[in-house]
């Protein structure tokens, strides 16, 4: 599938920093610092505010003049509901979704991004650093996509949206996110995007993000709608299904289990 640009040369970026924000302007203020320090040429940022007051989100904005982020309101139906919002209105070749409260990991953050997105892929890739509760950070092994792949994406790990760039028109084709899910349709969007391509990988860190949202406090349905969305997807039969689960059954075992043992820690 191409990835057409469907936007005027004057309005053309070749990324779109989407930002998804609901009664948080602390989060959002300290979103758009990490962006401001990182921020390159060629690049957009959208607010999308889901908020009670929006002048609150509109105040912290106006604070961040140096990346000159434009504010859209969505009613607040969800957080996949806002980032279709933002999808719709994204005027980047591809589409980089962050929340109120992740940052950029650092200077380099949107560069290393630019980078990988010059050779013009289907869909990218890169690190991220995980921070916990307590401020503690968390930087996992690499994302083994081919790995991943071969077990037919079961083992648990994938990109969270924070460290996936997509083609804009590519998503847009696929139906946005679907808002079915309640935590895993970013999961669902890779899903749909690995039958079309693999994706271009970036070794770099591209941001922080603090757990903490639904898919860490709701485990169980996290792991219910990703074994539904490779169901739908995958569409796997025989030895497969089979295999389907059995590793949804060991993800319930290994998540229990170390919840058990951090509740003991702590």
């Amino acid at each position: 599938m191409s990835t057409p640009r469907d936007v005027t040369a004057r309005s053309y970026s070749l990324l779109t920093v989407a930002v998804v924000v609901r009664n948080d302007p602390t989060g959002l203020a300290s979103t758009l610092a990490s962006l401001a320090s990182a921020w390159q040429p060629n690049t957009e940022c959208l607010v999308l505010d889901g908020s009670d007051d929006p002048r609150s989100i509109e105040d912290v904005v106006a604070t961040c003049s140096s990346i000159k982020a434009s504010v859209r309101w969505s009613e607040p139906r969800g957080v996949y509901p806002a980032m279709n919002d933002a999808l719709t209105h994204a005027h980047g070749e591809y589409v980089w979704f962050v929340n109120a409260g992740d940052r950029a990991h650092s200077d380099s953050s949107i560069s290393a991004v630019l980078r990988i997105l010059e050779k013009r892929p289907l869909w990218a890739y890169g690190q991220v650093c995980f921070v916990d509760d307590r401020g503690r950070t968390f930087l996992p092994r690499p994302f083994d996509y081919q790995r991943e792949k071969r077990s037919a994406f079961s083992r648990g790990r994938f990109p969270p949206h924070q460290g996936t760039v997509a083609a804009t028109q590519v998503m847009r084709d696929l139906g946005g996110f679907d808002e079915s899910f309640e935590v895993a349709a970013d999961y669902a969007m890779m899903l749909k995007l690995s039958q079309l391509g693999d994706p271009a990988e970036s070794h770099e860190v591209w941001a922080d993000f603090f757990e903490g949202g639904l898919s860490t406090i709701r485990w169980r349905r996290a792991i219910n709608e990703f074994h539904r969305a490779r169901m739908d997807i995958l569409c796997p039969s025989g030895i497969d299904l089979v295999k389907e689960h059995a590793a949804v059954a060991r993800e319930f075992l290994m998540q229990a289990a170390g919840r058990s043992l951090n509740s003991i820690r702590k």
